[in-house]
């Protein structure tokens, strides 16, 4: 049920958009990482299916035949550029989550140094170096530049997003991974019509 214009968000709700947020980051992260399984395996198999086709026929390659199996190659280059247009839906999906969750972490004021009930061991055994408070936040300079240059500026959290996306280790390493599979098709194409 959407809140009406004069209700307030109080820190239970906010706890609660805390864990479902939680578990966005954790299932979007978990769907990137399957679907990226999924195209490598599925370029590995076309990759070595092609290679096997080749070594089974190269006796006998001449004519269309050559020309037939360079669809290998076709497809697996076409699936590497779908496979990379797909997790980075998956990608983007698990930054706007973590955003989210940062915004949230500091309406809780989780990311600052908390006053802490009398019954709890103080001082917080490892501190953040980020605001001393008692969760670990990114650690890497050019995400931590990325968040603390949008803090300063006020950055809308869509601009914030964006510069991650475009940052990003994991999307990039992918990225890469799948244009190495592209090139390895065109090398097999060529050892297919020159061999």
């Amino acid at each position: 049920m959407p809140l009406e214009q004069t209700d307030e968000i109080g820190r239970q709700e906010l706890i609660d958009l805390h864990t479902h947020y939680e578990s966005v980051v954790k299932d979007e992260l978990d769907l990137f990482f399957k679907y990226f399984n999924f195209y490598i395996g599925l370029l590995s198999a076309m990759i070595a299916a092609t290679l096997a086709g080749f070594f089974s026929l190269k006796e006998s390659l001449h004519g269309n035949i050559k020309y037939v199996l360079t669809l290998g190659p076709f497809l697996i280059i076409s699936l590497s550029i779908l496979g990379y247009y797909f997790i980075r839906v998956y990608y983007r999906r698990f930054l706007e989550a973590i955003v989210t969750l940062i915004n949230i972490k500091s309406m809780l004021r989780y990311t600052e140094k908390a006053e802490l009930a009398k019954n709890i061991k103080t001082p917080i055994m490892f501190p953040s170096k980020f605001g001393g408070g008692f969760i670990t936040q990114f650690n890497r300079k050019a995400t931590r530049a990325i968040l603390e240059e949008g803090s300063k500026n006020n950055w809308p959290a869509e601009d914030v997003l964006d510069k991650l996306l475009k940052k990003g280790d994991t999307l990039r390493y992918a990225k890469l991974t799948l244009m190495l599979y592209g090139a390895t098709a065109i090398a097999l194409m060529g050892f297919i019509i020159f061999l």
